[in-house]
């Protein structure tokens, strides 16, 4: 079958051949014929012949305009146009700058205005008085197009007086602009001269003012003697960061005559408004989440601390907190670094202080953030004509003044006692402990002048018990601060505060350092584990690395032959029982190298061991300096009696300060339902 199948294929092979007329080949043939082609095909690529016909020529694509090019306003584009943009160079003076060589009559015009050239600003410095001149002789020249400064800024510039809009309705017209000398004259003499200044600013601009001090300069009592030279439209509203509210509640306290704890309502839900409070505290988590019920009181005066926490105006905590600023007809806004990283992040922050005047951002980003126009939205995170806007702000709503320019006037250590919030629980366990030891034993005074003759063993067996609560009670404090000390670090850094923070406990080094990684930001960390050679390397990285913030540092393992003056801020987490431990602490930032005034922030845990510790440490403190120094050092003096100018706390020695644990553990239970922040609130 195959054979046949085989012969009728050749047949058809040789037929269809014959009627098409090709010879057939043999396999030498066809493998001739190819080399030929092969040899031909050879030949062609070394020497391409002429060809009689011309190809179609491909078009050469034509160019695109590059989708992520340089852009600017489109007022600015002006191809072939002399330009000439002025911008407010200082309050006196206006910046010409030219996109052309300058010569000739546009030459004499700037020189008529009183136009020098700085080669530093690469423009003409102009008088603002004459301004009028100047667009004169320009309007004269044909071929010169003027961008002129914004209206916003010469109405804003014109008077620091808020105009009423249909949206902003408060009128100031008739109003006197205050001064610090309505405050009482007690509070005045507690001040320093340029807190008074800070004050002055903020009243003779209607209480509507941004106070941007460095830290530690006392921006927390220039916004409360603001606030009560305005007493008569209270309450008055404070937002700021969880961590530091129990601390507004202390300074308000401390320096607002009159006021008691009932005067105060930290905001935690809408079950539990309370109306009558005269000053109310909220985080700004809960501000955000209870916007609405906070519109709808009359809550004329409100200060927002730390306000870079509104720096996004895309973000809904800013959406839903900036109506309560633009309505409140006084508000005071605070922080060390109201401008993170770009321009964009202060229009909502200017907008909550002066709506009127910055009221689109669009308008002032295209000034001052230098739009480049993507394929799907505008980016707004460069910047332009900075020093415009630093002129502006600083003529209309901030005060800023940095350590180095109150040195004079501060002290060389400033210490705080900063109240953090605890958690309930383990307030609980220590006060439960105390009952379980006094049940076996009264332990609590010293072993003195009663117990000479006691027996040896009985005093030991007292001597152990005290001992033993002690030390558990320092445990279940340092469980109880965790949480507050987590949030109080992530406060620092966010306000972008390089500092050292001391603690005891492996357990809250190890939160500490956990919160420092989760900021993402770099930090050392020195404990009893570390080598020397390791104890070098950290020392150096944090001496001479500025992105290097955090120096987690253990009190007894790093608390001596330390130095680490690149930081002026230093944080005691947890407390030690001797004094001198955390003087020595405090004093690897206060050395020699030390160019600033040096701030301890000591974290206090109301109703844990913390209010026990104090007093203690503050007599044992007058011992020593008595003994050793006949009360003459100022650095233990500031602890006992601590300068409370700054504000954010201080450490009041209270003669009456129980002595005994026992009274201790009465504290705890008379203030555990008013101090302690429980475990479940969503702060």
């Amino acid at each position: 079958m195959q054979s046949t199948a085989l012969q009728k294929f050749w047949e058809y092979k040789k037929r269809k051949e014959s009627d098409t007329g090709l010879p057939s080949q043999s396999p030498y043939d066809i493998l001739k014929a190819r080399t030929e082609a092969l040899k031909r095909k050879i030949i062609y690529k070394e020497l391409p012949p002429s060809l009689p016909i011309k190809l179609p020529q491909k078009k050469k694509p034509e160019v695109e305009e590059p989708l992520f090019g340089p852009s600017t306003e489109p007022k600015n584009d002006i191809p072939g146009k002399t330009k000439v943009s002025l911008e407010l160079y200082s309050k006196e003076d206006i910046l010409a700058k030219v996109n052309v060589y300058v010569a000739g009559q546009l030459k004499e015009a700037l020189q008529n205005a009183a136009g020098i050239f700085c080669k530093e600003s690469l423009g003409w410095i102009i008088p603002v008085k004459m301004y009028q001149c100047l667009r004169r002789n320009l309007d004269n020249l044909k071929g010169v197009v003027v961008l002129d400064i914004p209206d916003f800024v010469v109405r804003a510039l014109a008077d620091n007086r808020p105009i009423s809009t249909k949206k902003w309705q408060f009128d100031y017209t008739d109003e006197v602009p205050k001064t610090a000398d309505v405050l009482p004259p007690e509070f005045l003499a507690k001040m320093y001269a340029f807190q008074i200044e800070g004050v002055n600013f903020a009243l003779a601009h209607f209480g509507r003012a941004l106070i941007g001090d460095e830290m530690g300069v006392g921006k927390t009592i220039q916004a409360i003697a603001a606030a009560y030279a305005y007493v008569d439209e209270w309450p008055v509203l404070v937002i700021c960061p969880a961590s530091i509210k129990l601390n507004w509640r202390d300074e308000f306290l401390k320096w607002v005559p009159g006021l008691e704890k009932k005067d105060f309502y930290v905001v935690k839900s809408k079950k539990t408004m309370k109306n009558s409070a005269k000053v109310w505290i909220a985080s700004y988590n809960m501000a955000m989440l209870l916007d609405a019920l906070l519109c709808s009181k009359v809550l004329n005066v409100v200060i927002a601390d730390e306000c870079h926490y509104l720096k996004n105006y895309n973000a809904k905590r800013t959406k839903n907190i900036l109506p309560i600023l633009q309505r409140a007809r006084r508000v005071l806004l605070l922080s060390g670094t109201p401008v993170m990283s770009r321009p964009a992040e202060l229009y909502t922050q200017l907008s909550a202080i002066r709506p009127d005047v910055f009221f689109n951002f669009k308008v002032f980003a295209d000034r001052y953030c230098d739009p480049k126009v993507l394929f799907t939205h505008t980016d707004y995170s460069g910047s332009s004509n900075i020093k415009e806007l630093h002129t502006l702000i600083s003529n209309t709503v901030m005060i800023r003044r940095l350590k180095a320019d109150v040195m004079s006037e501060l002290p060389e250590k400033v210490r705080q006692k900063i109240e953090i919030p605890v958690v309930a629980d383990y307030c609980r366990s220590i006060r439960k402990l105390y009952f379980e030891v006094k049940k076996k034993k009264e332990f609590f005074k010293d072993v003195a002048v009663s117990d000479v003759g006691a027996n040896d063993v009985e005093i030991a067996a007292k001597k152990m018990e005290t001992d033993m609560f002690m030390s558990k009670a320092f445990m279940l404090t340092s469980k109880a601060k965790m949480k507050g000390v987590a949030e109080y670090v992530s406060y620092l850094i966010q306000s972008e505060c390089k500092f050292i923070i001391f603690a005891h406990h492996l357990d809250m080094l190890d939160a500490i350092q956990e919160q420092v990684i989760k900021e993402n930001v770099k930090f050392i960390r020195i404990d009893g584990s570390t080598s020397s050679e390791g104890r070098y390397r950290g020392v150096q990285a944090f001496q001479n690395n500025k992105d290097c913030l955090v120096a987690v540092l253990s009190i007894l393992a790093a608390g001596q032959g330390l130095t680490l003056t690149a930081a002026s801020t230093v944080v005691i987490a947890e407390m030690a029982w001797c004094p001198g431990v955390m003087i020595q602490a405090e004093d690897r930032a206060h050395r020699i190298g030390q160019v600033k005034s040096v701030n301890i922030h000591y974290l206090f845990g109301p109703s844990t061991l913390d209010e026990y510790i104090w007093p203690k440490i503050q007599e044992k403190l007058n011992i020593v300096s008595g003994t050793l120094d006949n009360n003459q050092n100022k650095a233990v003096e500031s602890l006992i009696n601590p300068e409370c100018k700054i504000g954010m706390g201080d450490f009041e020695v209270n003669d009456d300060m129980l002595n005994e644990l026992q009274d201790f553990a009465g504290a705890l239970s008379d203030n555990e339902e008013e101090e302690v922040e429980d475990n479940s609130e969503s702060d």
